[in-house]
Parts: structure tokens; sequence; C-alpha cells
């Protein structure tokens, strides 16, 4: 299943506003980064994630396309608690790191996740 929506975050400029502009949280094994912007948007199209699995961690490309997968499919199982319909629509750019040297498990990062959308 392809990662269609929400669209991930893609421009260059975005994400450099939102690791110098947004706030953090952190649960381990995830960092999380949120910046709502002022930019109006559908319900479709709100939030804006992005998920980072850093080269210094982790050597081997397969090692860090399993974290992101599985990043990924954590936030699209739980991004409906964060998008309610009485929300202000307004575009949210989130970036999620993964800090752990090793590789977590799944049940680990989706209670990350689950911890971490819940703080928006």
């Amino acid at each position: 299943m392809t990662f269609g929506l929400p669209p991930r975050l893609k421009k260059e400029t975005e994400a450099a506003l939102l690791f110098r502009q947004g706030t953090t949280h952190f649960v381990y094994p995830l960092k999380l980064w949120v910046l709502k912007t002022d930019q109006p948007a559908s319900q479709r199209t709100s939030l804006r994630p992005v998920f980072i699995a850093p080269k210094s961690l982790h050597r081997h490309a397969v090692d860090r396309n399993l974290i992101r997968r599985r990043m990924r499919e954590a936030f699209r199982l739980h991004q409906h608690s964060v998008s309610s319909p009485e929300a202000p629509l307004c575009v949210t750019l989130l970036g999620f790191r993964c800090v752990a040297k090793d590789i977590p498990s799944f049940r680990r990062l989706e209670k990350s996740m689950i911890e971490l959308l819940s703080k928006i």
C-alpha cells in the first residue's frame, strides 16, 4: 500500500522551516517536530509528515527503509486522532525522527507514535 494520504512533506524550504521553528516532543524512540502554518487547507491535506531514519545511526539502507516503513504505518493507523473535524483547517507540518541505535519493533514505534500524536 502506498502512503498517499496525507501528502508527504517534500519542499526543502518547508522542511527547514519545520526543523528551525517547530516545537519538539520526545517519546523514545521517536522525536517529533510540529509546526502549524497559517495556510488554509482542506481536511484531506492538513497533515504533511516526513519520516527520518538517519544514516549516522543506521548504516544499511534496508534498516533505514524498514524503520521508515514502520513509522509510516504507525502514523497511517493513528492519524485520525490528530485530524478532527472541529479543528481549524490549517496545514500542520510533522517531522518524525527515530533516535534509537537499534531497530525498534513496530509495537514500540506504534506506542510512541500514539503518545506523540496525543501531544499535538
